[in-house]
């Protein structure tokens, strides 16, 4: 049992603990993280994935749902599942200074963060294999409509040992299309061709290769 004041509408847990050796990691709604030794049963660090990236705290009763601001706290509150990758834990802050954290799982200190990566969604990051390497992928959230500008959630793909950016690929809704895109990094080249079917609808195609 740790404190972790805060409040949210539906209060209880958004996620599941993740169990490596002797430590469990868990990170509560109101993103407090945590490594306990599951011998002690005690904490060995703890962080908060939220509120050490800019973040506000949450706490429903003063925040202004129709007009929220930058860092204000996510609706649903924060829902990750820790990943752990080799030394490596790795969490998606989305507060305004980080997007994916990866923090040393032994002693909580920042091996590396990318910039913020769009909207604050419930996506936990996840491990993908492509072309023979790991990518740790995460999917950020779209919004707007209803009279507000749409902004296009997107996947992206980022080295785990270094936090690059590899790839991104914009996740387009409803009638929303775009031209020809291309994200390049120093090893791959992502590629997206825009064309049309029969009945005059949009698609698109994207190709990943090596540079």
């Amino acid at each position: 049992m740790y404190e972790a004041p805060g409040s949210v509408m539906f209060p209880g847990s958004r996620s599941v603990p993740t169990i490596d050796g002797n430590h469990i990691y868990s990170c509560g709604p109101y993103g407090d993280l945590y490594c306990i030794d599951l011998t002690t049963h005690k904490p060995v660090w703890n962080k908060n994935v939220w509120t050490d990236f800019g973040g506000m705290p949450g706490d429903d009763s003063e925040i202004d749902w129709a007009n929220r601001e930058a860092g204000a706290f996510p609706v649903w509150a924060i829902s990750q599942c820790p990943l752990v990758y080799g030394d490596l834990l790795i969490l998606a802050s989305q507060a305004p200074e980080a997007g994916v954290v990866a923090y040393n799982k032994l002693t909580g200190d920042v091996h590396w963060k990318t910039d913020t990566l769009g909207k604050v969604g419930y996506v936990s990051p996840a491990i993908v294999m492509i072309d023979g390497e790991d990518h740790v992928v995460m999917v950020t959230a779209s919004g707007g409509g209803r009279g507000k500008p749409v902004i296009p959630g997107k996947i992206v793909g980022i080295d785990p040992g270094s936090g690059e950016v590899l790839w991104e690929y914009l996740l387009h809704t409803g009638t929303q299309c775009s031209g020809c895109r291309r994200k390049q990094s120093s090893r791959y080249r992502w590629l997206r061709t825009r064309c049309s079917d029969d009945q005059g609808g949009k698609r698109s195609r994207w190709r990943l290769s090596h540079n």
